[in-house]
């Protein structure tokens, strides 16, 4: 059995934007772990063959300009490929890694490598994804993101939203959760654990989206978003539960269900 002793390959990428299936990489990163410390990274920008937009610029501070003349992703992808199966450093594959990887990094690369023509695949079920667990055992935290997880954790994130930066904060974080007992040590154990805490995260989510959610010792509901989140539903003043119900038209009947009787202490 595996633990996260073995050989870790964290990836990153930064884009033109949200859309997974359509959007492109701009930049790529690969970072290595072993025996529990960092020890290499390849990090690349890559030409996505159409204008970056300002808005996804503004964020990962990466221009036309900055591309212009890298390589297209087609390109590097057998490169990359080759990290992700371990022929790269001629060894079996690594364990694979990436922060809301499962969400936006795997669909965003898989849809890259299919453009590309290249047979690669990552399967997202193989990808041990610390934002899972950050999203079921600390959803009192009003942000969840990496930059506010690493500093939660006191874990040093400089150049955040730039793919290597990103990729090292991330096995600093998964590398934390299995010292504090928070993702088993084990990798199929806590593969497994993810998948399960997925289908309880995305059950929650259907019911009552991210406004409330459930206390994970006692069952209590917490409010999930807002000044307040992470206060017990029971505790929360009338009068924001009032002033909730009035101004957000498009709470789900769930919620309300749970906030109207509360809000007439």
């Amino acid at each position: 059995m595996a633990d996260f002793g073995t050989r870790l390959l964290v990836f990153d990428t930064e884009s033109t934007g949200l859309d997974t299936d359509n959007d492109r990489v701009v930049e790529l990163a690969a970072v290595y772990f072993e025996a529990r410390l960092y020890t290499s990274h390849r990090q690349m920008l890559v030409d996505p063959e159409r204008p970056i937009p300002k808005e996804a610029s503004d964020v990962h501070k990466i221009t036309d300009d900055a591309v212009r003349g890298k390589p297209t992703f087609a390109a590097i992808a057998d490169a990359f490929a080759r990290h992700l199966d371990g022929r790269a450093v001629d060894g079996p594959p690594p364990v694979l890694v990436g922060y809301n990887g499962v969400g936006y990094d795997v669909p965003l690369l898989n849809a890259e490598f299919d453009r590309a023509g290249h047979p690669a695949r990552i399967d997202p079920r193989r990808v041990v994804d610390p934002m899972i667990f950050v999203r079921y055992a600390l959803r009192h935290l009003r942000h969840r993101s990496l930059t506010a997880v690493a500093e939660h954790f006191g874990i040093r994130l400089e150049n955040a939203h730039r793919a290597s930066a990103d990729a090292r904060a991330t096995g600093e974080v998964l590398l934390t959760f299995v010292e504090r007992g928070l993702i088993p040590d084990d990798v199929e154990q806590a593969l497994a654990v993810q998948h399960r805490l997925e289908d309880i995260l995305d059950d929650e989510f259907a019911r009552f989206s991210y406004w409330l959610y459930v206390d994970r010792d006692d069952g209590a509901l917490r409010l999930g978003a807002g000044k307040h989140c992470g206060t017990r539903l029971d505790d929360a003043q009338p009068d924001y539960l009032g002033y909730l119900l009035r101004t957000i038209p498009d709470l789900p009947d769930a919620v309300r269900a749970e906030l109207e009787p509360r809000a007439r202490r």
